[in-house]
């Protein structure tokens, strides 16, 4: 249970994984879990059944869902992020 507490405090906050509280299993190992469970559908319906009992209890309106859209460009080794410039953000999207 802590592997599954601990991938989804990283959903929950953002953080990177190596920032996983050690209450937690070690990051890497959750980083591992969340891949496989990833690729082998196991996240999705996780996700897809903590949606449905928050809806059953009342703590979920559909119509006021929204997924975060906010384009932040991550470096390696960075502390923080900074605005991209726009130049780069016109080229992102042909990755």
């Amino acid at each position: 249970m802590a592997v599954l507490d601990g991938v989804l405090w990283i959903l929950k906050t953002g953080a990177r994984w190596r920032d996983l509280p050690r209450t937690y299993s070690s990051y890497q190992t959750c980083h591992r879990r969340f891949q496989q469970w990833a690729s082998a559908g196991v996240m999705e319906r996780v996700l897809r059944a903590m949606v449905e009992d928050a809806r059953e209890m009342g703590g979920l309106n559909p119509r006021e869902c929204f997924i975060d859209g906010t384009f932040v460009i991550a470096k390696r080794g960075a502390t923080g992020w900074e605005r991209p410039s726009k130049a780069r953000v016109r080229r992102s999207w042909q990755w």
